[in-house]
């Protein structure tokens, strides 16, 4: 009899670990629930006022950079690549102009 309530006491503390962190889980995804339930409403009350948050306007600002940047960076590019051409014959400016689309396509037909 006391093997057997200690076999069923060592199998119920074995499991005793696993539904603590389930209970623990579960409050814990209720917190962040709750805490993004009232972010959500801030943030809605923010708007009916007129504002916008900061975040959203960093954002956009950001946005607008990296295509600044990205329409900078082809432009220079283009530029870069006219001025390599110039000077040269035709014969060359076409053998350039051929030498990554065919590694390219020798890549895919590979």
């Amino acid at each position: 009899m006391l093997t057997l309530f200690s076999t069923l006491i060592s199998f119920l503390s074995g499991g005793l670990p696993k539904l603590l962190d389930f209970f623990q889980d579960k409050s814990d995804k209720k917190h962040e629930l709750e805490l993004a339930q009232l972010q959500i409403t801030q943030q809605l009350e923010l708007q009916k006022a007129g504002f916008q948050s900061q975040e959203h306007i960093e954002e956009i600002h950001t946005e607008q950079l990296q295509i600044k940047s990205a329409s900078e960076e082809r432009q220079a590019l283009y530029a870069h690549d006219i001025a390599i051409g110039q000077g040269a014959s035709q014969w060359v400016i076409n053998t350039r102009a051929i030498v990554r689309p065919a590694i390219t396509l020798g890549y895919l037909l590979c």
